[in-house]
């Protein structure tokens, strides 16, 4: 498993456009593990690709009522814990 991140407009959402051949190059060529991604099957290619583009969504209510949406029984702790990562 690979995961792109970084920061905003640092081009995550660019690379793995390109890598899932929702657009291509204009120049140049983008490969997965040595291969030209032109090269392989679409169909196997988003096959093999997981995406999960980020949207932005602000929730109602407190910070730990936020915390709570991914895990409703979190102690205190739990949303310390969460913060700091």
């Amino acid at each position: 498993t690979t995961a792109v991140v970084g920061s905003t407009g640092s081009g995550k959402s660019t690379l793995v456009s390109l890598i899932c051949r929702l657009y291509d190059v204009t120049g140049g060529s983008v490969s997965v593990d040595g291969i030209d991604v032109r090269d392989l099957d679409i169909g196997r290619l988003w096959a093999d690709v997981g995406l999960v583009p980020q949207r932005g969504y602000l929730f109602s209510g407190t910070v730990a009522d936020n915390l709570r949406y991914g895990k409703a029984d979190a102690t205190e702790e739990d949303m310390w814990d969460a913060l700091r990562v």
